[in-house]
Order: structure tokens, then C-alpha cells, then sequence
């Protein structure tokens, strides 16, 4: 797995299509190259495709190999615009400034899964299947919290004062909030084995994904939540809400539940978490967007791929990342999916997107 700066080429040129007229005298064939799905099968590098035809200059990818490292599971920009890489198997996180990448903490762990800064400054790592969130800073990760009766801490975010945590985590289905001392406490339980996301607004609501019946709840309150989507599926995987409160879900389904990593290399080459189909066979992805009043639009689906990480612009554009073929896709309000990224990876198990979508990671 590498990880991969992304810059959008200077220049966005138009590829006009060019149709040839039937004309029956001299026996010209027609053909058309007008959607993503005849176009995809190619070499897309450096160039955007979209949905309905148009064809751009795309991302240009430069390469950065990350040491000791068979997947990467997290990402997270830092406020002085460093990178910090989140991997498996050896729980390693290494910091990325420009195209020099540097060990910068080692948990122990066999996965870091999740990657936060805190407002305060502080750096907290998620880990699995020990339950522990780690705090990191340059040469240490230092224990914060273990967590009760968890093995796999699948997803962190910010609580609204932006300096304590919520956690998702399994096998019990529960949502911890930690406070910024490291004491924590049981916010939301389920009935469901893991809860693998965790988002939180604006206005400090908690989402939350599980894996098992792939659904989605709203948390407003210590043990008050509804389930707001009951999205196809068996997993929600990823969760992200922009600064008007509009909320991202990519769910995926796989016709089979499946099975968490356990401490093993071989294991944790596969994708994170509860997308670990029992071949490593691809799912179905599905992107959603509700809105401030909950309600769900399916923006963006694929039959031949599931999902693996979601991200936000600062425009609160949506760009995905799947587990297969290693592609990044973005889609706007009139449902035209674009072809943002072509890798060379069989995965992008996590992703940024800067300013404009004009910069960003992919790893």
C-alpha cells in the first residue's frame, strides 16, 4: 500500500467525443464512449471521466512508499499540514510532509484503524484488537484509554467542546465517549456486534454505523438514539458530516456477514474490519446523503465494488474510495459520478481531499 499526494493538473482540458455518422455507401460503424461504466475499463490515469460523458484532466498521482506497511486503514491531516498514516499489520503510524515519510509512533497494535487531532492539539490513535486508543505524539504512543469489554476500536471522532472522543466499537456494538483526562464511559449500546463509524454535526448529534444489519443511528443524548437509515447491506462503513449538517454514509453489502481481523499478518492484508468478505471477494457500494431533516438519497451506488473510505471537501463534496480496483469517485447534486482517481493499489483504504478537491491522500 502506498500513500499518494494528489495535485489536480494546472490545465483542465475538455475531450470532445467524436461520432461518425451512419453513411450506408462506404459502410462506417458508429460507436460511442459516453458513459463512466464503457470508459472505466481502461487506463484512467490523469484523467477525470464522468457519468455523463465529459472527460477532464484529471489527478496527477505522485507515489510515496510507506515502510512496513501491507494496508493502510487511517489518515489524518495535521494543523501544521503534516500527515499522519495510520497501518497495519505492526500498528505503526508514520507522518507524511511533502513526499518524505518518517516512522512517527509505534503502537504495539496489529492496526491502527482510526487517526484524530484533538482541538487542544493532542493526537489520539485508535487501534485493534486490544481496545486501546493511544496518545501520539513525535517518537511515543502513550496508552489513553482501554476501553471495557472492546477488542476492535473501529472509529474515533471529536466531541463538539472538540477535546474529548466518541469511540465505535466491537464486539458489543457500544459507542464510548472519553473524556479528555482518558476516563471513559458507555454513550450508546446496541444490539448489534460492532459499530464500525462514528461522526459527529455541528450542533454535537452523534452518528453511528454498524456492521451486522447495516444501520444507521442518531445519537442526541446518552442512551438516546433512533435509527435513522436502514441502508442495504450488512455494514455501514464510514460516516462524515459537513459544515451545514449534511450527512455522508457509504454502505456496503456482501450477501454474507463478515469477519473481523484477528492478531495475524495474513489477516489484516485484508480490507479494514468488518469488510473483510470471507475471500476477499468485492461487494456493493452505496453512497447516501441526508439532509438537516434526515432525509436519505442515495447519490451513488456500484455492483462491482464496496467501499472503504469517505471524505469531505471544504465545499462538503463527497469523494470515495473503493476496495477494488483502488479508484476515488465523487458525485454531485445531479447524480453525474466522476472518476476523480485511478490508482495503481488494490485498495484506498483511506483518503483526504484538501481545499476545492484540488489537493489531498489517498493510501
Amino acid at each position: 500500500m502506498r500513500h499518494m499526494r494528489l495535485v489536480l493538473a494546472a490545465a483542465i482540458a475538455v475531450v470532445p467525443f467524436f461520432v461518425t455518422d451512419d453513411a450506408e455507401a462506404v459502410g462506417t460503424r458508429t460507436f460511442v464512449l459516453d458513459t463512466l461504466d464503457k470508459m472505466q475499463g481502461g487506463d484512467m490515469k490523469g484523467v477525470s471521466v464522468g457519468s455523463d460523458g465529459n472527460v477532464r484532466a484529471g489527478f496527477t498521482l505522485g507515489s510515496t512508499p510507506v515502510p512496513d506497511a501491507a494496508a493502510v486503514f487511517a489518515v489524518a491531516q495535521l494543523a501544521d499540514g503534516s500527515t499522519l498514516i495510520g497501518t497495519s499489520p505492526n500498528g505503526k503510524v508514520y507522518r507524511a510532509v511533502g513526499e518524505t515519510v518518517s516512522l512517527y509512533a509505534e503502537t504495539g497494535a496489529l492496526a491502527v484503524t482510526s487517526i484524530v487531532q484533538a482541538k487542544n492539539g493532542a493526537v489520539y490513535a485508535a487501534t485493534m484488537p486490544d481496545g486501546k486508543i493511544f496518545k501520539l505524539s513525535q517518537g511515543k504512543a502513550d496508552p489513553f484509554a482501554t476501553l471495557q469489554d472492546v477488542s476492535h476500536v473501529w472509529s474515533l471522532a471529536a466531541d463538539k467542546t472538540g477535546n474529548g472522543l466518541y469511540a465505535a466499537t466491537g464486539p458489543e456494538g457500544k459507542v464510548f465517549h472519553v473524556e479528555p483526562s482518558g476516563t471513559s464511559s458507555v454513550y450508546f449500546r446496541t444490539v448489534e456486534t460492532h459499530l464500525v463509524s462514528v461522526a459527529v454535526a455541528p450542533n454535537g448529534d452523534v452518528y453511528a454505523g454498524s456492521s451486522g444489519k447495516g444501520q444507521l443511528y442518531k445519537i442526541t443524548g446518552p442512551g438516546r438514539a433512533t435509527v435513522i437509515g436502514d441502508l442495504p447491506g450488512e455494514e455501514i462503513k464510514a460516516l462524515a458530516v459537513a459544515a451545514d449538517g449534511t450527512l455522508w454514509a457509504i454502505a456496503n453489502e456482501y450477501g454474507e456477514l463478515p469477519e473481523p481481523p484477528k492478531r495475524s499478518a495474513s489477516a489484516a492484508r485484508l480490507p479494514a474490519g468488518p469488510t473483510s468478505t470471507a475471500k476477499g471477494k468485492p461487494g456493493k457500494g452505496q453512497l447516501h446523503r441526508f439532509d438537516a431533516t434526515g432525509r436519505d438519497e442515495r447519490m451513488m451506488k456500484h455492483d462491482d465494488t464496496h467501499y472503504m473510505s469517505l471524505a469531505l471537501d471544504d465545499k462538503g463534496n463527497a469523494y470515495v474510495g473503493t476496495g477494488a480496483e483502488g479508484r476515488v469517485y465523487t458525485v454531485n447534486d445531479a447524480h453525474v459520478v466522476t472518476l476523480a482517481a485511478d490508482t495503481d493499489e488494490r485498495s484506498v483504504g483511506a483518503l483526504i481531499i484538501g481545499a476545492g478537491g484540488k489537493s489531498g491522500v489517498i493510501a
